[in-house]
Formats: C-alpha cells, sequence, structure tokens
C-alpha cells in the first residue's frame, strides 16, 4: 500500500478538498453559511413571513384544508346555507392549490 493510497483512507474527503485549496475553502464555506443563516433569522422563519415570501408549503396547507372544509360542509345534514356554499369553497380551495403549487419550495 502506497504512502498516498494510505494517507487518503485516514482524510476525509473535506480534508483533502482543503488541502488542493490551501485550507481557504472551510473558512469561506463557513462564513458563507453564517452569513446565510443570519440573513434567513437563523433558519426560523414565522408562519406569517413563509405566507409573505411565497413559501409552498403554508399555502398548500391553506388550501389543503379549505378543501377539507368543504367537504365538511358538503357532507354535513343540518344547514342548506352550508351546502349551498361547499362547491364553492371547494372550487377555491382546489385553484388556490394549483395556483401555490407553482411557488418556490
Amino acid at each position: 500500500m502506497s504512502l498516498e493510497t494510505k494517507d487518503r483512507m485516514t482524510t476525509t474527503p473535506l480534508q483533502r478538498i482543503a488541502h488542493l485549496h490551501d485550507g481557504n475553502l472551510p473558512a469561506e464555506a463557513a462564513a458563507r453559511a453564517g452569513a446565510d443563516r443570519e440573513r434567513r433569522g437563523n433558519g426560523r422563519e414565522s408562519l406569517l413571513t413563509q405566507f409573505l415570501r411565497r413559501r409552498r408549503g403554508p399555502w398548500e396547507n391553506l388550501a389543503t384544508a379549505i378543501i377539507a372544509i368543504g367537504v365538511l360542509m358538503l357532507m354535513q345534514p343540518f344547514a342548506l346555507s352550508l351546502f349551498t356554499y361547499s362547491f364553492i369553497t371547494i372550487l377555491t380551495g382546489t385553484v388556490m392549490f394549483v395556483i401555490v403549487s407553482h411557488f418556490r419550495e
């Protein structure tokens, strides 16, 4: 086994890359990750912020909830007015889901 092969087995890929780039790459990557984390607010956005930034997840959840409410309105036997508006509620939720599925992740 050559010395180079033995060295490869004991070092991680990140250490080999750092060696190729004079050790500057991990420091630059850490600085860039820190800047990204600060910009995002440590990775924790409020639900309102996610809605305003048009993130797909919260909007899809809202559209799904509207569809579920429409189905419940359709299946309940108590109020005719709820039954009357159930179709438009389901349709609104479906159209909303189709639109928000094109938002960024």
